[in-house]
């Protein structure tokens, strides 16, 4: 169910950014976030990835500083998408890496503000 949850967020995200809805895909990405942090019912662990979180993700993206708004986003998107392969496949080690090296990437935050 979760999974299916996730892929839902995942949708929302792509109609946000088509519509040019910024703040809504940061919302659906906020969501899609929580989903997978709460499943785990490990207190420690979600404490852990949330303060990472804080770390790496703002509150809004500075779109007047990003050439393209759209394909960094779809980007960005695309990963969730891969993340959901790797939970469906149940390739812990790869998700793991996956989401350090990838998805939280910090080169990737010169395009993020904080607010």
């Amino acid at each position: 169910k979760t999974l299916k949850d996730m892929e839902f967020y995942i949708d929302s995200m792509d109609l946000a950014i088509s519509s040019c809805n910024y703040e809504m895909y940061y919302k659906q990405q906020e969501i899609f976030h929580q989903l997978y942090m709460v499943e785990c019912g490990n207190s420690t662990l979600i404490d852990s990835l949330v303060k990472l979180k804080n770390k790496f993700m703002t509150k809004n993206y500075d779109v007047t500083q990003m050439e393209d708004v759209k394909a960094v986003l779809y980007e960005t998107n695309n990963e969730h998408k891969e993340m959901i392969k790797l939970f469906r496949e149940q390739k812990t080690a790869e998700l793991e890496a996956y989401i350090r090296e990838v998805h939280w990437d910090p080169s990737k935050s010169a395009t993020e503000v904080t607010v």
